[in-house]
């Protein structure tokens, strides 16, 4: 939720398990947008697997 927040945007946590579920309102320009995420937060013992030397921690996401 750190991150969400961060960015700029809201998140709500909608179910509390194993990792975190959030429900992510975006804006743009302090303009709210339509847009929204479910977002699936979980941990890794392995981090390396997500970093790169160009852009750190990252994991790409499809639109869809």
């Amino acid at each position: 939720m750190a991150l969400v927040a961060l960015c700029g945007f809201a998140a709500e946590v909608v179910h509390n398990d194993y990792g975190e579920d959030l429900f992510v309102q975006t804006k743009l320009s302090d303009v709210v947008d339509p847009h929204r995420m479910w977002i699936q937060v979980k941990g890794t013992e392995d981090i390396s697997r997500f970093t790169t030397k160009k852009h750190g921690m990252q994991l790409k996401i499809s639109a869809r």
